[in-house]
């Protein structure tokens, strides 16, 4: 983006610049006429303008509230974070770190607080305690995709309680509830999800299980109680 944000921009300077000469003297931009020299040029400057507005990434304003930036999608949330450790010399390669501290505090924190003050939070603790800070927030994009947007059951946990049951094809989800449990050395999730199936006498029971999941992956950790 930037290499063609460059490119474009200069291009139209050209271009403008040929425009103002072709007024004075058509033949030194290789044209007949004051006219066409200018049109030619003037048109292709506006193009490469357009073209440049088009390229260029949008004005960051880290004064937006935190309610505003939770309707953003993570394109953009990307984008803004982006702006952010490039203006504070902070390098590329902690961006999936900070993304997890800046998705976290959208979630949890109020949302009349602006992204700026938050993004400077992540900052100041990754600054004090490196990448350990990242041990303890939570990207809640990768979390929501472990639930099924059909039901709300836990896509990994729901594949062991079917591996457990007698009859499969009885189970019928009733409800998943999760808690985030911050731990700098063991946070997860903690699972709680309550299904109906058939048991080995064949009658129709309400059973509970309770399991630890990992944050980023989903994958079961342990399972605490069934």
């Amino acid at each position: 983006m930037e290499f063609l944000a460059i490119l474009f921009g200069v291009g139209a300077v050209l271009f403008l610049v040929a425009a103002i000469i072709g007024v004075v003297k058509p033949k030194i931009v290789k044209q007949e006429s004051r006219g066409k020299a200018f049109g030619i040029n003037a048109i292709t400057a506006c193009i490469l303008f357009f073209l440049l507005i088009l390229v260029l990434p949008p004005a960051v304003n880290y004064e937006q509230s935190l309610s505003e930036i939770k309707e953003f999608n993570e394109e953009d949330r990307k984008e803004i974070l982006a702006g952010y450790l490039k203006s504070n010399e902070i390098s590329e390669e902690h961006e999936s770190d900070f993304y997890n501290c800046m998705s976290d505090m959208v979630q949890s924190k109020s949302g009349k607080l602006s992204i700026g003050e938050v993004l400077g939070w992540c900052k100041e603790e990754f600054l004090r305690n490196g990448n350990s800070f990242i041990n303890v927030y939570v990207n809640y994009e990768n979390l929501e995709n472990q639930f099924s947007q059909w039901n709300g059951a836990h896509k990994e946990l729901e594949r062991i309680i079917l591996e457990s049951m007698n009859d499969p094809d009885s189970y019928e989800h009733v409800e998943t509830r999760y808690r985030v449990i911050k731990d700098s050395g063991n946070s997860h999730l903690l699972l709680t999800t309550q299904f109906r199936g058939k048991n080995s006498f064949g009658g129709v029971v309400r059973q509970e299980v309770v399991a630890k999941a990992n944050l980023n992956t989903g994958s079961i950790i342990e399972v605490l109680m069934q």
